[in-house]
């Protein structure tokens, strides 16, 4: 349950060991502040352009996204099983992480992101 008044705390998440790290830094916080979490996972179609001229193969796509999608979900629930009283939400965004991570400071306290992934 928040604090009226209390903003996010979100957490990057990207499946790496820093990743998952930050995601525990981020949970205790979010438990001092009264606060809900949101992790999220920028997803960057552009490391994925697979042809030469350009464009993507929409089936290599579709299973990256589809497991960045299970592992933001995996990490999800296991916060929810560990902190039940923490209200957490999960987003997918895709495009730049520089800016999408900066663009989510706006709705949040504090933004986590692990040293490395």
């Amino acid at each position: 349950m928040s604090t009226p008044g209390t903003r996010t705390v979100v957490a990057g998440v990207d499946g790496s060991p820093a990743s998952q790290a930050a995601v525990a830094w981020a949970v205790r916080m979010a438990e001092r502040r009264g606060a809900p979490l949101l992790l999220l996972r920028v997803f960057e179609a552009s490391m994925y352009d697979v042809r030469l001229g350009g464009g993507y193969d929409i089936g290599v796509l579709s299973e990256v996204y589809q497991a960045a999608s299970e592992q933001l979900e995996s990490t999800a629930a296991a916060v929810r099983k560990s902190t039940p009283g923490l209200t957490v939400e999960t987003r997918i965004v895709d495009g730049d992480a520089r800016y999408l991570l900066a663009d989510a400071t706006r709705e949040a306290d504090v933004l986590v992101l692990g040293s490395r992934g």
